[in-house]
């Protein structure tokens, strides 16, 4: 055997052979020597720690404690919805709401004087269809711009602001229709106030909110739409009730 070789590893009794024992029995005690478990080395569980404790987790604990927490799972973004493009119909900034609303009132005190000093009959009742009309065509201005928003696709922009413009432009038109022309017609027919209310209407909204054309002609015919609709609606009613009279 070289100095190379590996060593036979089968183990060999240290204690001298008995005598007159065959070397085949010798070598199969050695065997089972070799295989039988010796009674001085320590068992698998003797290191065990019968009091230990699983029905925690040191380092979980230790972890809460500390304020550690796992990582939520985040939740899908929604699909933001694209803003209408083109500048909003109400812009920001500008005159305060209250020096608008303070001219609003100006203006309809200047309506309420011409209908008290120029209608000879019915005054006050002729002052409260004055401040009605204010108050109805501010309601529709109002909705005319937010349904003209819709229908351009526009945004509305700082659209809670539009109120106390709109009632200056309304206010201002009902002291334009008091004012008495005798252009065409009689006194009853007030085309040419309506006209005239119309178009100061018109020029008060362009300046206040500056809107283009188009912009400017869907507010004002949704407005016209929906004052048409009343003006027909008082118009079958009083019918109807000088019919019944009549009759």
């Amino acid at each position: 055997m070289g100095m190379g070789d590996p060593k036979d590893p089968t183990p060999y009794p240290v204690e001298p052979e008995p005598e007159g024992e065959p070397a085949a029995d010798r070598s199969s005690r050695a065997d089972e020597g070799a295989r039988k478990p010796r009674i001085d080395e320590p068992g698998l569980l003797d290191e065990f720690d019968e009091d230990a404790d699983f029905s925690s987790d040191p380092e979980l604990e230790a972890a809460i404690a500390a304020g550690a927490r796992p990582p939520a799972a985040k939740a899908p973004e929604a699909p933001r919805a694209e803003l209408p493009a083109g500048p909003p119909m109400v812009k920001e900034g500008g005159v305060a709401d209250r020096v608008w609303l303070i001219a609003a009132g100006v203006a309809l005190l200047v309506a309420i004087t011409e209908a008290l000093i120029w209608k000879e009959q019915g005054r006050w009742a002729h002052v409260g269809l004055t401040v009605y009309g204010a108050v109805v065509n501010t309601g529709l201005g109002l909705a005319a711009i937010y349904l003209a928003a819709r229908l351009l696709d526009r945004r509305l922009g700082d659209f809670e602001r539009a109120g106390a413009r709109v009632a200056f432009a309304a206010c201002l038109a009902q002291a334009a229709a008091q004012l008495q022309i005798r252009l065409v017609g009689t006194r009853e027919n007030q085309i040419e106030e309506l006209l005239l209310a119309a178009a100061v209407y018109t020029l008060a909204l362009w300046a206040i909110f500056r809107w283009e054309g188009r912009t400017l002609g869907a507010v004002l015919g949704l407005h016209f739409l929906a004052w048409l609709a009343i003006q027909t609606g008082a118009s079958l009613q009083s019918c109807a009730a000088t019919a019944a009279v009549g009759g």
